[in-house]
């Protein structure tokens, strides 16, 4: 009899071990007692990122720098119609150029550049032929008006340039063209002066650059 005790020992204290064992088995997952339990003092777990999403617009806060660069860049003039608006771009032109210039203004179908559509406002034209071309000039005054530069309507080559301006309701597109020479005819002298052209029109909201 006494040869069984040793084996009947450890026995018996298995069986005592095995429903402690089935209990912690059995605890739910994400328990105080479970595997996927936040030790006391560490850091919470990060979230899995399933994918690239975009956060909304109006979450996104420019730095101080764009911030006060975007204020700057703010039309802080506007017109309530565009025969002000012509009026007082007539006006700007005129101060920017010479007094013998001969300006000539009239209505004028404009087609937008980056919308499907086109539409009736004024032009002021003049040409310079003893001088260097004033569109840099003009352009200056218009920001001095008030109007902030487009970026979607610049163009530059060597025989002409486009730039455009804005306010709120309106959109003014200078372009100047000139003899822009020969490249292949080094003897060429281009011809002195140019052609400008200011045109005022409504601004349109989808006329922008689609990049």
């Amino acid at each position: 009899m006494r040869s069984f005790i040793p084996i009947l020992r450890p026995l018996a204290l298995l069986l005592a071990l095995a429903p402690a064992c089935s209990r912690s088995s059995a605890v739910p997952q994400g328990a105080p007692g479970s595997a996927n339990a936040q030790a006391p003092g560490a850091p919470p777990p990060r979230a899995a990122v399933r994918g690239f999403n975009s956060a909304a617009p109006e979450t996104i806060s420019p730095s101080p720098g764009l911030a006060s660069e975007r204020e700057s860049q703010r039309p802080t003039v506007d017109y309530p119609s565009l025969v002000i608006a012509r009026d007082s771009v007539g006006a700007i032109v005129r101060r920017a150029v010479k007094p013998s210039v001969r300006l000539n203004g009239a209505p004028a179908r404009f087609a937008y550049w980056y919308a499907a559509d086109s539409v009736d406002g004024w032009a002021f034209h003049f040409a310079v032929t003893d001088s260097e071309c004033p569109d840099g000039r003009v352009e200056e005054a218009l920001q001095a008006a008030g109007w902030v530069p487009a970026q979607g309507y610049a163009a530059d080559g060597d025989d002409g340039t486009a730039m455009g301006f804005v306010t709120k309701r309106f959109l003014c597109v200078v372009e100047g063209r000139w003899d822009g020479g020969d490249p292949s005819d080094s003897t060429y002298v281009p011809r002195p002066g140019c052609e400008l052209t200011v045109t005022c029109v409504p601004r349109l909201e989808s006329d922008v650059p689609k990049w």
